[in-house]
């Protein structure tokens, strides 16, 4: 798949738009789809979806601190635990309900794996 340019009235209703080398099939990503990830949680690292709440900080994994993040957890966000990438991080947003799952990914990006 390649990145295909959108048409003038495409761009209103669309983010991207691909294109299949092999069989010339046009695929395009509604802006709906998009916002509607925007509502829950998702990993900054993986862009998964797979997250688990955690109690406190756990030390051994990793943990996600920018300066939005360190706010967010003044604010009293949820810390969240990726279970692709083993990374923490604090959200104020919350995790997909169990009836959506099937329509979100597990990852967005695949990270080789640790040696």
């Amino acid at each position: 798949m390649r990145r295909s340019r959108r048409r003038i009235f495409e761009n209103l209703l669309f983010t991207s738009a691909y294109r299949c080398d092999a069989c010339r099939l046009r695929v395009r990503i509604s802006r709906l789809a998009v916002l509607k990830k925007l509502r829950y949680a998702a990993c900054p690292r993986c862009g998964g979806y797979s997250l688990s709440v955690l109690a406190r900080r756990d030390h051994i994994d990793a943990m996600w601190n920018t300066p939005v993040r360190i706010i967010v957890s003044k604010m009293h966000a949820r810390l969240y635990h990726c279970r692709g990438c083993r990374l923490q991080f604090y959200d104020l947003r919350r995790r997909v309900p169990a009836s959506e799952r099937k329509l979100f990914p597990e990852s967005v990006t695949r990270h080789a794996p640790a040696r």
